[in-house]
């Protein structure tokens, strides 16, 4: 079977279907194996009925965790380092991405110890900017909107931060890809014809990043949550401190209860504690109307230096 080979997040990921979220690179030693087989039906056949849930890693009966989702795919990560895909037959290929860059790959930041958070990220002049909220919030169409005006955007969705030595955390590029609804996309002034749907049964797609990257890390320089606000007043940016803004970190966490799973409590929150005090924790309020998104990028990209401007704290 054909090999695949990326830098996604920091590392080199070596996979037996095609990727094109992730930045092609040439062969390497890598650091993610993904491999197809019937190994991670094998893991889901040994575990009990009444264990069984579909959707939901468990522990597989030989390490690590696998997942089973219905009519898609069996899903096996162990270490960090290897995922295993059991596809169910005639299943597309974009369902499979779904689950594997998403809950899979998830999976695997967790296992490899990292602080793993839900969001979009955009990088400007000081650093990268991670806006986090509920689903629907408007992550992803705040950050496309910002990468078509020329600042690059890092990742949408599954986003691990490593530590660095002053303290601080980084973030290396991730998906080249949003996930957008198609009304998001004609509000850009695209068509989503043509474009790969996220799923079969989704009115959702995979859109390009306007602005591509450099391949190198972002220091963390701020998160952004965002929240519904008064519908007709105007949006409003807010400063969050002490516990306030360490409950925020911990609740947008990726797939928060794979931290008990794998028994990381402790770590996760000197991880959660760590970004707070080395970043600043925003909370934007806005009226969630489409048509008053304007406002809201005018208040967040004023703070920043233009794209193209890099300041110390970038990199």
């Amino acid at each position: 079977m054909a090999e695949h080979w990326y830098r996604a997040y920091g590392l080199v990921v070596r996979s037996e279907t095609e990727l094109p979220e992730f930045l092609p690179t040439a062969p390497a030693a890598h650091e993610i194996d993904i491999r197809f087989g019937p190994e991670a039906a094998q893991q889901w056949a040994g575990i009990e009925d009444g264990q069984a849930r579909p959707g939901v890693f468990l522990p597989a009966p030989e390490g690590g965790f696998v997942m089973r989702v219905p009519e898609t795919c069996d899903y096996w990560v162990r270490d960090g380092r290897a995922i295993a895909l059991t596809p169910v037959p005639g299943v597309d290929a974009a369902t499979i991405r779904l689950f594997l860059l998403g809950s899979a790959l998830g999976m695997a930041f967790h296992q490899r110890g990292l602080l793993v958070l839900h969001g979009a990220t955009v990088l400007h002049g000081q650093g990268a900017s991670i806006f986090v909220g509920d689903s629907g919030q408007g992550k992803s169409t705040l950050a496309a909107h910002l990468g078509r005006e020329g600042f690059p955007i890092y990742g949408d969705d599954t986003m691990p931060l490593w530590p660095r030595r002053d303290g601080g955390f980084e973030v290396w590029p991730g998906s080249r890809m949003f996930k957008l609804w198609s009304d998001t996309i004609g509000q850009l002034g695209e068509s989503s014809d043509g474009l790969e749907s996220v799923g079969v049964r989704l009115d959702k797609y995979f859109f390009p990043n306007a602005a591509q990257p450099p391949d190198r890390p972002a220091r963390v320089h701020e998160m952004i949550e965002l929240v519904s606000g008064d519908a007709d007043s105007a949006p409003v940016l807010e400063p969050l401190e002490g516990l306030e803004a360490l409950g925020v970190i911990s609740a947008n966490t990726y797939r928060p209860h794979y931290v008990p799973q794998l028994r990381r409590e402790a770590d996760h929150f000197r991880l959660c504690a760590a970004l707070a005090g080395s970043i600043t924790v925003w909370r934007l309020s806005r009226p969630r109307a489409i048509e008053r998104i304007g406002e809201s990028l005018a208040l967040i990209r004023e703070r920043w230096p233009r794209p193209g401007r890099v300041a110390g704290g970038a990199v």
